[in-house]
């Protein structure tokens, strides 16, 4: 459950997707020993640090969805006391191929104007940072966490580079060769300014 507006407007069942359903999970590999990676995301966060996020800023996520996956973390915590095996990944913004309409990130939704040849739609001023991750590298940092030897860690998943969202929407109208301009929209309910990741903590871990 990961459109960060839509849980704002079904916050119940983005609770019951996003944290009591890990909850089971966490049961589950309570029971039977095995590992659980699970997945967070930048959203805990507030948005406003000036600098890449480490994995000990303090969260203050501003949306239901970043609530839920905070709840979700300090579950980690309290199952690691246990003595279950969780890594937890905060992914930061995923692109690649496969995106359905459902979940589509703001480099898709781009592409899929220009290819209308239609201005891409900036919700907001365009200043917010983002820092975008390919889906090919998502998949490899589950496999390092899930082979790697540690039992409990949570870490930020991310390229540790960031770009405006004005910058990319006009990268990708470069590219394409059309004379057309973004256009500005109200920014969207709990979007957060700034997300990018310091990933040494990653790299150091399991050669992310």
């Amino acid at each position: 459950y990961t459109a960060v507006d839509k849980a704002e407007s079904e916050p119940e069942l983005a609770n019951a997707i996003n944290h009591l359903a890990v909850k089971n999970m966490a049961e589950v590999a309570k029971a039977q020993q095995i590992k659980l990676v699970h997945i967070s995301t930048d959203y805990v966060f507030d948005g406003t640090n000036h600098k890449p996020y480490v994995e000990t800023d303090v969260p203050n996520p501003q949306s239901v969805y970043g609530q839920t996956k905070l709840d979700d973390e300090y579950l980690y915590e309290k199952y690691s006391k246990l003595g279950t095996k969780i890594i937890g990944l905060r992914y930061f913004n995923i692109f690649g191929q496969g995106q359905t309409p459902e979940y589509a990130g703001v480099i898709t939704k781009f592409l899929d104007r220009i290819r209308e040849r239609k201005p891409p739609i900036i919700f907001g001023d365009g200043t917010q940072l983002r820092d975008f991750i390919y889906v090919e590298d998502i998949v490899m940092a589950n496999l390092l966490a899930m082979e790697s030897q540690i039992s409990n860690l949570l870490v930020n998943v991310g390229t540790g580079n960031a770009i405006t969202i004005l910058e990319l929407a006009k990268m990708i109208i470069d590219i394409s060769g059309l004379d057309i301009q973004p256009i500005f929209e109200v920014p969207l309910e709990g979007d957060i300014k700034k997300s990018q990741a310091d990933t040494t903590l990653a790299i150091k871990s399991f050669n992310w």
